[in-house]
């Protein structure tokens, strides 16, 4: 999710501005708190080139960590209507603004699952912050700017899959403050069995940190018999530290 120094760059009002540049151009994103990157173009822009590279017509996408959506709106235009976007989003004011992105772009392609992805399927607490993007489980890591509380359903990805809610996905991104090793465990069988590409987000505050995030979680999917890439920085220069990265499923053992 965005850093909080994104905060300062904010789309005005109610607009839903036309995203002027990059794979997701003549998109209208809108939600008052989300950064103005967005209509800019340039929000996580290696990430939405690799998006676009790996994700065809008549695909499943997985935004895990949604936001207000402008990923599985990307998605969802690339899979065209025999394909599918589902959103994982447990904040309901993001729920909200999904659901209307969806509308404004008239994307009937577009799933809105309003819970939390984990390894196993319960309820936990997520503790929500000033910053849009910034909500993260309790149970994983501490947000900055907290303005309360609240309790949401958690689902794993497998547990959706054999329930028949979604189907396989090709490609699954993974954007949750902390919490993406319990999403990776939480859908073991999909990647043994479906092999879906995986782009994935760490971030935190010290170097250390998230050099512990880099090799749990990169680790995990390598052991998953994925090879490992790192894409181009999108937030250089800033305090609050963020990486992505792009797994492939390789030749290794899964």
């Amino acid at each position: 999710m965005e850093s909080l120094r994104r905060l300062s760059r904010q789309l005005p009002g109610r607009r839903a501005p036309k995203v002027r540049s990059g794979p997701g151009r003549g998109l209208r994103i809108g939600r008052a708190e989300a950064s103005a990157a967005y209509s800019h173009g340039a929000n996580e822009l290696a990430v939405q080139t690799a998006l676009a590279d790996v994700l065809h017509p008549g695909g499943v996408f997985f935004d895990v960590g949604a936001n207000v959506g402008f990923f599985a709106m990307l998605a969802a235009r690339i899979v065209g209507p025999t394909g599918r976007a589902v959103a994982f989003e447990p904040v309901p004011a993001n729920v909200e603004q999904v659901r209307a992105n969806a509308r404004r772009n008239r994307l009937d392609n577009v799933t809105v699952l309003e819970l939390a992805a984990g390894a196993i399927e319960g309820s936990a607490t997520l503790s929500l912050a000033a910053h849009p993007g910034g909500a993260a489980l309790a149970s994983v890591a501490t947000v900055p700017d907290p303005i309360g509380s609240i309790v949401v359903a958690v689902a794993s990805v497998d547990g959706l899959l054999a329930a028949g809610r979604v189907p396989p996905p090709d490609v699954v991104k993974i954007d949750v403050e902390g919490a993406e090793e319990e999403v990776l465990r939480g859908m073991a069988t999909t990647l043994r069995e479906h092999r879906p590409v995986v782009l994935c987000e760490i971030d935190d505050g010290t170097e250390s940190a998230l050099a512990d995030k880099r090799t749990a979680t990169a680790g995990l999917l390598e052991r998953a018999g994925y090879d490992i890439r790192w894409l181009d920085p999108s937030y250089e220069g800033e305090e609050w530290l963020v990486e992505h990265f792009i797994a492939t499923p390789g030749s290794g053992e899964a």
